[in-house]
């Protein structure tokens, strides 16, 4: 895969690095959080649309789950990978309190 095509960066810890990655959180196929992926790098201004990420969770066979979703060199946006929410890390800018928050209101 040739990765230079993408608009995140190879080597996030380089100098100057701009990233459009995100890490979306679900719940019960409901968006718990979006957040930027990576805390070293620099964000370019645009946030994604994320109605396309949200239908698409639903056909997503897990009750907890990330989905991290990135913006390729020629504009458009694609998931990266689907994991497990139980083992996903939050970048250390999350909002816990607000997180945590998020999952009790959505269990009740």
């Amino acid at each position: 895969m040739n990765t230079s095509s993408w608009s995140i960066c190879p080597s996030i810890r380089r100098a100057g690095c701009r990233s459009n990655e995100f890490r979306l959180f679900f719940l019960n196929h409901e968006l718990l959080t979006s957040t930027e992926y990576w805390d070293e790098a620099s964000y370019q201004q645009e946030q994604p649309s994320l109605n396309p990420f949200i239908e698409l969770a639903q056909g997503i066979k897990s009750r907890f789950f990330t989905m991290d979703i990135a913006k390729t060199a020629g504009g458009d946006w694609v998931v990266i990978e689907v994991g497990d929410g139980q083992v996903s890390g939050l970048p250390i800018h999350t909002n816990i309190e607000q997180f945590y928050r998020s999952i009790k209101n959505h269990m009740i």
